[in-house]
């Protein structure tokens, strides 16, 4: 079947970044099938022909493979953390320099609502913040415009929030027209290049629980936008699974429980800042930062006199910029000296998964876990391996560890 579908797979992993194994075939199928019904088109090579010409089928066919699950005040320690970060830098904030924030995607709407909701209870007034909310959907931003919402979008009990913000009417839910007006939505895929390239910078950026549908190249475009959009001192809130990738791509997490915020690493503004102060390096610089690598790596055959510290930043630095070969081997240089090195281990679990060789990849974690079982980015990468793999069941096992760390590690408010 997915010969069948090659084509098909290979536009919409160029289109939006899908990783097909992260909905499955059987999604991936249900969504052709509807598509074809719609618009009466009879074979899997006219449907091909026709995504390519008519933007229209491709928008219903993404809408059709796309399940969103969402609801109001998911993860509701991210927007409790939004509510200190409001009143910890207040007055900032008001109708001539209002808070910016986007939410992408933001679905059928739950999330920006919840956001406006939140920021209105933090004391700022209907013009003092905006919300982009952006979504490849037009079906979801139809959904969000209209604001109309069933009882399954209310997971939790927030009495008087729901009560002071919705209208009830006939068992449906409905956004008070005022908590419209700060957000405005617009059909944007952020997986392009030159997503909101014409926008002002923001303060918060909520990009939860994309990641896990993306490939790898989908996944750098999106973490390039984030760091192009978002303000060096602004905050960008993700999912629990989505923690590891920014903690590895120059992002802090931010101390708060089941927030799952992070911000711009002190070292990430440094590189920036001295990129632009020093755009070239001379010839005889670039010798002599390439004697010192080599240096480097020559002193791991007597590894007992560095800092080991020293030694895994300079693999980070390596694999960070691509260069997973010289990466490799610092890791193994390290255990041939040291062969119960935790941090050497997860790296080469690191390595292997950006190599795509899952297999390489868990031997690598599950060598962390054995050392090491509460080591929370190993499990969560163990977690979304088995999920690709369609191991659901081992997939929540890695992941129910993970939180049960998570809690135990971020008791700190």
């Amino acid at each position: 079947m997915s010969n069948e579908y090659s084509n098909i797979l290979y536009l919409l992993s160029r289109e939006i970044g899908l990783n097909i194994d992260s909905i499955g075939l059987m999604s991936l199928a249900r969504g052709i099938n509807l598509t074809k019904e719609k618009f009466n088109i009879q074979t899997i090579y006219e449907l091909e022909k026709a995504v390519l010409e008519n933007d229209t089928i491709l928008q219903f066919l993404t809408d059709s493979i796309k399940v969103p699950e969402t609801w109001f005040f998911r993860d509701v320690e991210c927007y409790n953390y939004l509510q200190k970060y409001i009143l910890e830098n207040r007055n900032q904030f008001n109708s001539n320099n209002p808070l910016n924030i986007l939410s992408a995607p933001c679905s059928t709407g739950e999330e920006p609502y919840s956001i406006a909701i939140y920021a209105l209870e933090s004391s700022l007034g209907i013009d003092d913040f905006k919300i982009t909310a952006i979504d490849l959907s037009t079906k979801s931003l139809e959904t969000s415009q209209i604001g109309r919402y069933r009882k399954n979008s209310f997971r939790d009990n927030f009495t008087g929030l729901v009560e002071k913000y919705f209208d009830l009417d006939d068992g449906d839910f409905f956004v008070k027209n005022h908590l419209k007006k700060p957000i405005n939505f617009i059909t944007a895929n952020i997986v392009k290049n030159d997503f909101l390239e014409n926008s002002n910078k923001f303060d918060v950026i909520f990009c939860k629980n994309l990641l896990i549908y993306l490939n790898d190249d989908a996944r750098k475009i999106v973490l390039d936008n984030i760091n192009k959009l978002l303000k060096n001192n602004g905050i960008l809130m993700v999912g629990l699974s989505e923690l590891s990738y920014f903690t590895r791509n120059g992002f802090d997490q931010i101390k708060h429980n089941f927030a799952f915020a992070c911000k711009k690493s002190t070292i990430q503004y440094e590189t920036k800042k001295e990129s632009v102060i020093r755009p070239t390096i001379s010839k005889k610089n670039r010798e002599l930062t390439s004697n010192k690598t080599s240096k480097l790596t020559t002193d791991f055959n007597n590894l007992e006199g560095l800092n080991l510290s020293n030694c895994i930043n300079q693999i980070k630095a390596f694999a960070n910029i691509g260069n997973y070969e010289r990466a490799e081997k610092l890791c193994n240089d390290i255990l041939s000296f040291s062969n119960e090195n935790i941090d050497a281990f997860y790296y080469l679990g690191l390595i292997w998964s950006s190599k795509q060789n899952f297999d390489k990849a868990r031997d690598y974690f599950n060598k962390v876990l054995y050392l090491s079982p509460d080591h929370y980015e190993s499990l969560i990468h163990l977690s979304l391996i088995y999920e690709a793999n369609g191991n659901l069941q081992k997939s929540e096992i890695y992941r129910k560890r993970a939180e049960k760390v998570f809690l135990k590690n971020n008791i700190v408010h």
